[in-house]
């Protein structure tokens, strides 16, 4: 009975590219936010009932926007999810400053280095934020 009374809901009747692009706004905006020092949080949105969420995790462009370096869970979820969509990558060396364990080890800057190359092909928008020692910025974007 209680499924019966949300069908009939205002929301329920959105259509599935409308309810898609208010996660890609949701989305843009956790992305905008997104930093090391706070991990990123899937909106809310994502999860308000089944269908929602069941459109956002079958929706490439939910989960092409990568920022590099990333745990290897958090990627392999966006890169699954991503489908063959084209990615924007982001990469900020204020991240690997502020995470030196990203540069030790196996899962170090040679896994960085790997994860960026197998993704290469896929890259429509590279965007690079260098910061040196001498807090001097240096910035490219593709």
């Amino acid at each position: 009975m209680e499924s019966l009374e949300n069908l009939c809901s205002p929301i329920a009747r959105l259509s599935d590219d409308l309810i898609l692009q208010i996660l890609e706004y949701c989305m843009d905006d956790a992305y905008r936010e997104w930093n090391w020092e706070e991990h990123l949080e899937v909106p809310a949105a994502f999860s308000l009932c089944s269908r929602w969420r069941n459109v956002a995790i079958k929706s490439p462009s939910l989960w092409s926007k990568l920022r590099l370096p990333m745990g290897s869970h958090l990627l392999g979820l966006f890169v699954e999810r991503s489908a063959n969509c084209r990615l924007e990558i982001k990469i900020e060396n204020d991240d690997f400053i502020s995470r030196p364990e990203d540069l030790q080890g196996p899962k170090g800057f040679g896994s960085f280095c790997r994860t960026f190359a197998r993704l290469s092909p896929r890259i429509s928008r590279l965007y690079l934020h260098w910061t040196d020692g001498d807090s001097a910025d240096h910035e490219l974007s593709s």
